[in-house]
């Protein structure tokens, strides 16, 4: 079945709601699962597989393990990366306020998927350059976005951390994914822009690639499994409005035709 980005993201924010994440969390994760369904990352699926671990656990488990002036490290208890990216990065932009410098958010004990790179994008609206590295499947990928960016551009390979600037390589080993904010734009740009040239990656999903796929889920509408629907949907019923309830009765989805 296909479904608007609006249908999508308001059933995702009343999950969300139902899960028990505060306001401002549930409205960034439900853009950010919206997002990733629309480019083809399969976040409904995610999603829907981590609803009831989600449900169990408490912001209040999260620790904020070292806070200094270029680094932080957090233990997400165990919460999704979706859910604890958001807050990472606001310790993280918080460090930056006074400070214009390259800041490292280093996590543990979260998942990893690719709806990391969305954080890249985050970081970017926030007028500063974004980097997001994390491993899945022992793969190491890297995520980039500078302000005015709506997508990321994702990079596979070991080479690449070699050849980003100074300040931006890894210094611990033990994270499960790693924010990087910085006001160093135009070094960072010109490494980025060197690895693509010299090929110093093994895989990669453009920033044109992600347009593509975004531009045929905004226009058609983004392909959604009707089953994850329907349990997102039962998730979400108990706190759904009936404004909302109209809005996906009468809205230009397929699903909202039924």
């Amino acid at each position: 079945m296909k479904v608007t980005y609006q249908e999508l993201f308001e059933l995702c924010r009343k999950v969300f709601e139902s899960c028990g994440l505060p306001f401002g969390c549930r409205e960034d994760c439900a853009e950010l699962i919206t997002w990733s369904e629309c480019v083809g990352y399969g976040g409904v699926e995610i999603l829907e597989q981590g609803m009831d671990d989600l449900k169990r656990r408490e912001i209040h488990q999260i620790e904020l393990l070292h806070d200094s002036d270029h680094l932080i490290r957090v233990d997400g208890a165990g919460f999704p990366d979706y859910v604890l990216a958001k807050i990472a990065l606001d310790l993280v932009e918080s460090k930056l306020v006074d400070s214009p410098q390259t800041i490292h958010g280093y996590i543990q004990s979260s998942t990893t998927t690719h709806l990391l790179a969305y954080e890249a994008v985050r970081i970017a609206k926030r007028g500063r350059g974004g980097v997001v590295h994390w491993y899945e499947n022992g793969i190491p990928y890297w995520a980039f976005a500078f302000p005015g960016d709506p997508h990321p551009v994702v990079l596979s390979g070991d080479s690449v951390e070699m050849a980003l600037p100074e300040w931006h390589q890894l210094s611990f080993e033990s994270y499960d994914y790693v924010l990087q904010a910085t006001t160093e734009k135009k070094d960072l740009k010109r490494a980025i822009n060197y690895i693509l040239e010299q090929n110093l990656f093994d895989t990669i999903l453009s920033f044109e690639e992600h347009e593509r796929i975004w531009e045929q889920s905004r226009k058609y509408g983004a392909l959604v499994e009707e089953t994850l629907w329907g349990k997102l949907y039962k998730e979400a019923k108990n706190v759904l409005v009936e404004s909302t309830e109209q809005s996906r009765l009468f809205g230009t989805g397929e699903h909202a035709n039924r």
